[in-house]
Formats: C-alpha cells, structure tokens, sequence
C-alpha cells in the first residue's frame, strides 16, 4: 500500500480550479503495475483508498485526510497519514481534466511535491475517472 501512495498523483489540462467539491466521491484509476485503485474522497477531508484487499483511511478515519492547496499552478493537494501521532504527506500536483477526470502526478512520502507533470513518469502519474 505505501508503493500505491507512491503512485498516488493529481493534475494537468484544463478547466477548471480544483475544489473540495470537485473532489468529493469515488475516483478510479489503474496504477502503474495494472492495478485498480479507488479513491473516495469525503467531504470532511477523509480519504479512502483501496487496492485489492488494500485499504487505507476511510470516512471519519483520521489515518488518512487530504487537504487542496490553493494559489499557483499547477494546483496542489496534499494527502496526510497518521500513525502513532506522526503524520507523514505526500505532496502532489493536480488539476481537473474536466468534471470525471483527473490526473495526479506526485513522487511519495517526504518527496518533494513536484513543480510540473512529467507525463513520461509513469510510475508516478494516474489518471482517474469519477464514478457517476
């Protein structure tokens, strides 16, 4: 699961800025070894993610939030995991492709967030989809 936050990464094209709203719900993807991964972001900051039998965070579970970084592009967020009293993040860049599709680009915990996407990076970059 630690590989899969690796993976974890947000944003490039086009429309519009990336709010906490744009966010709320479940978002699909395929990693980068060709696994599906869902993401449900809650509206209270929460996240869930999961992999196969893999599940990190989950509504009102403070081991993992995420937070949007407003001002400057590309737009930031930032996923915050909690574990015996340290938080850890993983600083991302993102930007909504349109209202059910994102990409994220990020490098993992205690990298530094990138300053543009790299689209060859396939390790580190996911484009998911929003379930309607």
């Amino acid at each position: 699961i630690v590989a899969l936050l690796f993976v974890f990464c947000l944003a490039v094209s086009s429309v519009s800025a990336l709010e906490t709203n744009d966010l709320i719900g479940h978002w699909q993807g395929v990693d980068y070894r060709g696994k599906k991964v869902s993401f449900i972001f809650y509206k209270e900051g929460y996240l869930k993610i999961v992999s196969g039998k893999q599940i990190i965070g989950g509504e009102k579970n403070e081991s993992l939030k995420y937070q949007i970084i407003t001002g400057g592009k590309p737009e930031k967020l930032d996923l915050v995991m909690s574990k015996n009293g340290k938080e850890e993040k993983i600083q991302l860049i993102a930007k909504m492709i349109d209202s059910y599709r994102m990409i994220l680009y990020g490098k993992g915990k205690g990298k530094e967030r990138p300053a543009k996407f790299y689209f060859k990076d396939s390790k580190n970059l996911m484009i998911v989809f929003k379930e309607k």
